[in-house]
């Protein structure tokens, strides 16, 4: 048994034997994804289809794996490639694709560290943890698609129910590409050091502010709300 398969299991024997009962148990560090449960009810989803860019861990951490362990799917988008693999792994019914988003389709390059919450596409970013931690990276050309691309071509050219983006500060590039032909009902983007203008954004776009969270803000479409 891997290591990770034998916390994981470790976890659901202790959550199964000591949470209190009717406890909530999240996968997210600060309860986003009981949030976004909580505001599906709103639309009167309960297994809803979701976009998940820069997934990273398929389970810790991971704001769409409660959806999928409760029998959703969707679209799960992680440039590392090792990552991919893991989460092929444990989410059989997702479809991976192992690439970067961005504004327009492309490739650029990434920079990849072992400890896999440093790599990223920012060269800044890299050659400052570099010098913090001492750590090499590897570099390696990624395609880049635009999130039109991914839901015509991936996901059947509907929207999906939620979309969550978390591309350590290049969410507001990916979105500023987006047609806003599709509309997910709710976003979860990482908006640590950026909430203001990303509010003032989606406000712009008739989505409104549903719950804020130290790294995370989450977005409902009020014109979608009956």
């Amino acid at each position: 048994m891997s290591l990770g398969s034998y916390i994981q299991k470790a976890f659901y024997f202790i959550r199964n034997r000591y949470a209190p009962r009717g406890a909530n148990i999240c996968f997210t560090s600060t309860g986003e994804d009981l949030l976004i449960k909580q505001a599906l009810r709103i639309f009167k989803i309960s297994k809803p289809t979701y976009i998940d860019i820069g997934c990273h861990h398929p389970v810790f951490g991971n704001v769409t794996y409660l959806f999928y362990k409760n029998g959703s799917s969707g679209i799960v988008v992680e440039p590392n490639d090792s990552l991919c693999r893991i989460i092929r792994s444990k989410r059989n019914r997702d479809v991976c694709i192992n690439a970067g988003v961005g504004k327009i389709n492309g490739n650029a390059e990434f920079y990849k560290f072992i400890q896999d919450t440093r790599s990223t596409f920012s060269k800044n970013q890299a050659d400052e943890w570099r010098k913090l931690s001492h750590q090499e990276y590897t570099t390696e050309s990624i395609p880049l698609l635009s999130l039109d691309t991914i839901i015509d071509t991936h996901n059947n050219k509907k929207s999906p129910d939620l979309i969550s983006i978390d591309t350590e500060g290049f969410e507001e590039e990916i979105l500023s590409g987006f047609s806003w032909k599709y509309r997910p009902k709710i976003f979860c983007i990482e908006s640590a050091g950026r909430k203001d203008s990303l509010i003032l954004f989606f406000k712009s776009k008739n989505y409104a502010v549903y719950a804020d969270t130290p790294a995370n803000t989450i977005f409902i479409d009020i014109m979608s709300i009956q």
